[in-house]
């Protein structure tokens, strides 16, 4: 039964991201001009943000409804968290629509592209990002609410069938804490499976009955410092078959055959993918 419901909610979330992307497809052919670039993606991107804002809140309601169903299916006790849907930030759609519609476009006619080539090959990047923001409605939506849920121990990553390296061994990964962002590409189509069950907590030291003056050393925190973080991260990229190099909270990896992947470490310290491209 809880197969069935992660199913059916993947199922929901594509049908979203596929009206989505072909709402977009007719707006870029009705506003995107390859004389005039620059206007064309202002122009685009005025009426896309709220296409792309619907399609978000549409897969964190039909998210809320999966979380509260795989929660009954699974037994649990006690009444479901009232949690409200994550702000999708307006800025970020934004950025993310100049870079896949016009510095796309623009950098497709520098490589030698004809101008309609750039253009048709921006818009399936940009229809791949907006799909992204669709699916983080539902990412945002289930990780809160197993935030606020104490009988929840976390999420599991469930791959698409035709899930990259990185996703792959994402998903192979386990439960991972109702702490950690969802770590997501253009185009990617895995979804967050919720786990519950008892939460680990720290274990306390036993009392050797004995006072002391002064407390023992804390246990320094694995991976703390920006550069442990990029030193962990590029050695599992580069085990995955990336040619890699960092700039700051940046690394970006190369392959054989024109992959290109850029991964961008965030506050709450997660890898997040910003860009990914195939051969």
């Amino acid at each position: 039964m809880a197969d069935r419901l992660t199913v059916e909610h993947r199922q929901q979330i594509d049908q979203i991201r596929r009206s989505v992307a072909a709402q977009l497809a007719l707006l870029w052919s009705d506003t995107f001009d390859t004389a005039d670039i620059r206007g064309s993606w202002t122009r685009f991107a005025a009426v896309a943000l709220p296409i792309i804002a619907d399609g978000y809140d549409l897969s964190a309601q039909d998210a809320q409804a999966y979380l509260r169903r795989f929660r009954r299916n699974a037994g649990v006790s006690g009444r479901a968290p009232s949690t409200a849907i994550p702000v999708l930030s307006q800025v970020r759609v934004r950025k993310s629509l100049e870079f896949t519609a016009r510095y796309t476009t623009l950098r497709g006619i520098q490589v030698g592209k004809t101008a309609q080539q750039a253009a048709q090959s921006a818009l399936v990047r940009t229809i791949g990002s907006a799909g992204r923001f669709v699916s983080e409605g539902s990412h945002a939506t289930v990780r809160e609410g197993l935030k606020a849920d104490p009988q929840a121990t976390g999420w599991r990553r469930i791959a698409a069938s035709d899930a990259c390296d990185f996703c792959a061994a994402l998903a192979s990964n386990g439960v991972y804490s109702h702490k950690v962002d969802f770590s997501a590409h253009d185009h990617c189509a895995c979804t967050a499976r919720p786990v519950f069950g008892e939460r680990p907590t720290a274990r306390r030291p036993r009392s050797t009955g004995r006072a002391t003056s002064e407390p023992g050393p804390r246990p320094a925190p694995a991976s703390s410092s920006l550069s442990d973080r990029v030193a962990a991260h590029r050695t599992f990229a580069e085990g995955a078959g990336w040619d890699v190099r960092t700039s700051g909270r940046r690394m970006i990896g190369t392959k054989a055959g024109g992959q290109r992947i850029v991964w961008e470490l965030t506050e709450s310290g997660v890898w997040r993918i910003e860009q990914l491209s195939r051969s």
